[in-house]
């Protein structure tokens, strides 16, 4: 498999398949796999502490299927503190946030969200930062398909205007999802 920037690709499988694994792969979170995985030419086997740091914190930005949300803060802050560690810019949040319909729910501690408004938190946290490849584990599946398509369309667009690459993993089709290259496992 090759990924190019610029290339959205949908992997579809079912629970227990690696989806999230392959997740952490890219992300450096784990390194528990056979063969090689490419960034640049470079294999991830290669990457020394500063690498993973240059690594996580420029070019590549993740939703996580449990979403990694820190329970006290608001989703205002979720986002600031990302922006601080990574430089991301601060001027799109309120956009973004009544794009997803969040808007209201902005300074609210996300342990008082629901787990569809906490997703979008999750989604608005990645948009927020600097990336090259913006990874998405899961990340509809507490969201009607409404809000998952609006997501999406605010997600493609980001990704777009970045020239960055997409990779998201789900258990179902979306049909939203129709422009996105996909692989069945």
């Amino acid at each position: 498999m090759a990924l190019a920037p610029g290339t959205s690709l949908q992997i579809r499988a079912a629970s227990g398949a690696g989806k999230s694994t392959l997740v952490a792969f890219l992300a450096g979170l784990r390194g528990d796999y056979d063969g090689e995985i490419l960034v640049d030419g470079r294999a991830l086997t290669t990457f020394d502490v500063e690498a993973w740091a240059q690594w996580r914190r420029q070019a590549v930005s993740i939703v996580f299927q449990d979403l990694r949300l820190f329970p006290e803060l608001s989703a205002r802050a979720q986002v600031a503190l990302v922006r601080e560690v990574s430089g991301g810019a601060a001027s799109e949040l309120e956009a973004r946030a009544a794009a997803l319909g969040i808007t209201a729910h902005l300074d609210r501690p996300v342990r008082q969200l629901s787990l569809g408004q906490m997703q979008r938190v999750a989604i608005l946290r990645a948009l927020a930062r600097p990336y090259r490849w913006l990874l998405l584990d899961e990340p509809f599946s507490h969201l009607d398909r409404t809000n998952a398509a609006a997501a999406w369309e605010l997600i493609h667009a980001d990704a777009t205007a970045k020239g960055a690459g997409l990779l998201v993993t789900g258990l179902d089709p979306q049909d939203f999802l129709r422009t996105t290259q996909t692989l069945t496992l």
